[in-house]
């Protein structure tokens, strides 16, 4: 294998890395921003309407992407370990954020790089593979997913402030393991679409640079513009 494959190889290797973590950090957020709609509005709830349910949970979205120190809502209580957990999951999130973005730019570096030197090609296998490997995630997260819930936060955060009480944390009424069982499947069908899409750019590209007209070796010649150096049959 010459040096210049294992080069391809790498950079595809890295491209399909960097592109899956853009991709699951994409979905994320999108998830994020779409989430109020996985939501079960409970009624007689705190004698909230469904409106201002509504607004309670977009409090939490606009906390995450704020300087705000703590969350508060404007009807109903938080005790002081449900702001510390919240502000746990943000500061997940913009480590998530940070990944997303320096991922993002390994990816689009990558891709140039693939691109330019005609090795996009090598991208389909490794694609493919994100692809299975997020269905069989899905299933599995769909199949565990009060285990793996509890498993997750346990192995997670190193404190008890994650388990919500109806009587001092009531948005737990909102946040139920239903609602993150929808935003997991949410977020999944969405990067496997981000994923598909990609696939389908490149199949794109490569079907486009099949169809471009190839030179005529019996005329490399006249192909090059060296008409003067060439001889007459």
């Amino acid at each position: 294998m010459s040096g210049k494959s294992i080069k391809a190889i790498s950079i595809s290797g890295l491209a399909v890395i960097s592109g899956g973590l853009t991709m699951l950090g994409v979905a994320f957020l999108l998830t994020l921003l779409l989430s109020p709609v996985l939501l079960s509005y409970s009624s007689h709830f705190y004698g909230l309407t469904y409106y201002q349910e509504f607004q309670e949970y977009w409090r939490i979205i606009h906390y995450f992407a704020s300087w705000q120190p703590w969350l508060t809502f404007k009807w109903l209580p938080l005790a002081v370990a449900g702001q510390r957990h919240f502000a746990e999951v943000r500061g997940l999130i913009w480590w998530g954020g940070v990944i997303t973005l320096i991922a993002g730019i390994v990816f689009a570096w990558t891709l140039k790089w693939l691109k330019v030197n005609y090795q996009l090609w090598r991208l389909v296998p490794g694609l493919q593979f994100l692809l299975w490997l997020w269905m069989a995630g899905l299933i599995f997260g769909v199949m565990n997913f009060d285990n793996w819930f509890i498993t997750f936060h346990r192995v997670i955060f190193h404190n008890q402030d994650w388990i919500f009480t109806t009587k001092k944390e009531p948005i737990i009424r909102l946040l139920t393991t239903g609602f993150f069982l929808r935003y997991l499947i949410c977020w999944v069908l969405i990067n496997l679409g981000l994923v598909k899409l990609t696939q389908s750019l490149i199949n794109r590209w490569l079907v486009s640079l099949l169809a471009k007209p190839r030179l005529d070796p019996a005329n490399n010649c006249r192909n090059q513009g060296n008409n003067d150096n060439c001889k007459d049959d």
